[in-house]
């Protein structure tokens, strides 16, 4: 396991401990899920895959809005 040392603003400081608890987790876990998101699963959708969902969801989202 690799060990990184980072600085944050205080702002974001609070909004990642306020987060954390909510979540009922440390600090620590919450940035490594994060990281774990945005990293890992970032694979899981492409742009290509992103674009084509807004293009064959968009009447749908319309629709919707307008209910």
């Amino acid at each position: 396991m690799k060990y990184f040392k980072i600085g944050v603003p205080q702002e974001m400081y609070e909004t990642i401990k306020e987060n954390a608890k909510a979540a009922k987790t440390t600090e620590e876990r919450f940035i490594a899920e994060i990281l774990n998101r945005y990293v890992l699963d970032a694979h899981i959708m492409n742009s290509k895959d992103v674009c084509e969902g807004y293009i064959e969801c968009g009447p749908l989202n319309l629709e919707l809005a307008n209910l």
